[in-house]
């Protein structure tokens, strides 16, 4: 069947609000702070940078992509070639299984896929009883294979052409082995087999209980020049003409179609079914009454929304959206490449923009692949736009921001209300703590009561005494500590990736928790010995705050 999209209607670009944004200029210029991102702008100031630090728990990782922590203190992380590995309370890492899965740069993987691999992980709100997990992976040998459950039949892509990400349950017990024949299908998502890029494969769940999934927009990026991947030619043949069938290059057919699972946030129940509003206290998605929509979409409009986090008191869903390439505005095409930290509301249903705009809903120009003509802007209005957007130059409303690649994750909000002997300082209660992963960067962003963001400018803190090397997952621990993947500096096959954790400044692990191998900043890696008192030891002159890093890296294609 023949997919027909409903395109946006064009319109001259809104002109740029100069008034907020020199009035943000000036606000940045009347603050003080340790440093300046450039001559022009000041760094907010930031009290208590000092008072949280990053401990090391392992270093025996390639490649880890996803993270959680049980009630007992094991750290349960995968990696993208599909091991799933557990720390346990002692300090000990070990390899509870690793699943068979498609992925590049991977020789003793069973199948090929360009940023395929194991990349979604969480343990089951019972899994002190059921031992279950779910894993999010790409499954070996599916091109060809329909997904479960079927498409819609207005789904975009051709099934010749795709494979399977799949969502299933697994038994991990507790010896810590996987039971890869304990394996049940929850869900599956179509996926570009023979084209790059964006797969998604975050897992989190709403306080309804309900899951939601981040789906990216399956497209390639690297034929439209950084700019909007619009390229409408098709071939009608039968036999695969990469030149002329251009479907894996045009992001229309899913983010910007309600009938496709890609492009979006989905929303289910732990067993795979749509939530319809038959549960009390479950609402229905808000697509589920509409023929023209696959019922699993809770937000649309997304091009690269890797890394998800939810707010626990009210459902709403915060989302980093890595934006493309280009590095200047061009009248021709659009505007420069931005990311984008998108907040999905309670009860979903908002449309973010992709591929027609971006930022503050900048439009793209409607671009015919076919001729190399430049049409009219896009008609944005409608679009839900992000509570933060920024390029790769000096952002003048954020300035704190700084400059360089970039690659917005959302790790986690914190809302702990236990009394762990690692648990953060109480200016973190209700913070987003939002990563840019490019940067090595982890700030703070605090979360009103209806989930909003408040991201005004002195409000988005830097916490400079971290240093990670690309934060890439986070969970919170029964301990109060956070508990982070840190990708590492390369592409694949990284070999200084980590698993480490954010605990309060000084604070000792108690016996449940994995003992801190060393403290990021310190003269020299030093064990930290396991105690069960709280109180925080003196700070060592040893010890440095180390600023974010801002080194204009290219975003690392595995996130793109």
């Amino acid at each position: 069947m023949t997919t027909t999209l409903r395109r946006p209607s064009r319109t001259r670009p809104r002109a740029v609000p100069l008034l907020a944004t020199t009035l943000l200029v000036l606000l940045g210029l009347l603050l003080t702070g340790s440093g300046t991102a450039n001559a022009q702008f000041a760094v907010p100031p930031f009290i208590g940078a000092n008072d949280i630090e990053l401990q090391v728990l392992t270093e025996a990782t390639q490649d880890p992509t996803a993270i959680d922590v049980a009630a007992d203190g094991r750290v349960v992380f995968v990696e993208r070639k599909g091991a799933v590995k557990v720390i346990l309370p002692s300090g000990d890492v070990v390899t509870a299984g690793r699943l068979p899965t498609a992925a590049n740069e991977c020789d003793d993987c069973p199948d090929d896929l360009n940023e395929g691999g194991l990349h979604g992980l969480l343990l089951s709100p019972d899994f002190d009883v059921d031992n279950t997990i779910y894993l999010y992976y790409s499954v070996p040998g599916s091109q060809g294979v329909a997904p479960y459950p079927p498409k819609h039949p207005d789904a975009g892509g051709t099934q010749a052409l795709e494979g399977i990400n799949r969502l299933s349950s697994f038994v991990l017990g507790d010896d810590n082995v996987l039971d890869l024949d304990s394996e049940e299908i929850v869900f599956e998502n179509a996926v570009e087999w023979l084209e790059c890029c964006h797969y998604g494969g975050d897992l989190d769940l709403m306080p309804d209980g309900t899951l939601v999934i981040s789906n990216a927009d399956d497209t390639n990026p690297f034929e439209s020049s950084g700019y909007a991947p619009i390229d409408e030619r098709r071939n009608p043949s039968d036999v695969f003409d990469r030149d002329t069938h251009r479907e894996a290059f045009d992001a229309q057919r899913t983010s910007a179609n309600k009938a496709d699972r890609r492009g979006k946030v989905l929303r289910i129940n732990l067993d795979g079914s749509i939530p319809d509003g038959s549960v009390p206290g479950v609402v229905a998605n808000p697509f589920v009454d509409d023929p023209d929509a696959d019922p699993a979409v809770w937000a649309m409009g997304f091009r690269s929304d890797y890394r998800i986090a939810v707010h626990q008191q009210t459902g709403t869903v915060y989302v980093g959206n890595v934006g493309p390439d280009a590095s200047n505005a061009n009248a021709q095409r659009g505007p420069a490449g931005h990311d984008e930290l998108d907040v999905v509301p309670p009860g979903g249903g908002t449309n973010h923009g992709w591929p027609y705009c971006i930022a503050d809903n900048q439009p793209y120009i409607d671009y015919d692949f076919e001729t190399g003509t430049s049409g009219e802007p896009f008609d944005c209005s409608g679009y839900t736009e992000p509570a933060l957007y920024y390029s790769p130059t000096l952002s003048t409303q954020w300035p704190q921001l700084r400059a360089g690649g970039r690659t917005s994750m959302t790790g986690v909000v914190y809302d702990y209300a236990g009394d762990g002997a690692l648990a953060l300082p109480d200016r973190l209660q209700q913070k987003l703590l939002w990563f840019e992963w490019s940067r090595n960067m982890i700030f703070s962003i605090p979360v009103e009561a209806d989930g909003s963001l408040d991201t005004f400018v002195t409000s988005v803190q830097h916490e400079s005494a971290l240093s990670p090397r690309h934060p890439h997952d986070a969970a919170i621990g029964p301990d109060g500590a956070v508990y982070l993947v840190e990708y590492g500096t390369g592409f694949w096959n990284n070999g200084n990736s980590r698993i480490s954790r954010i605990a309060c400044s000084g604070c000792q692990p108690e016996t449940v928790s994995a003992p801190t191998q060393y403290v990021v900043g310190a003269t020299a890696p030093a064990p930290v010995p396991a105690t069960t008192d709280r109180t925080p030891l003196v700070a060592s002159s040893a010890l440095v705050v180390v600023a974010g890093i801002a080194l204009g890296l290219r975003r690392k294609q595995v996130v793109r």
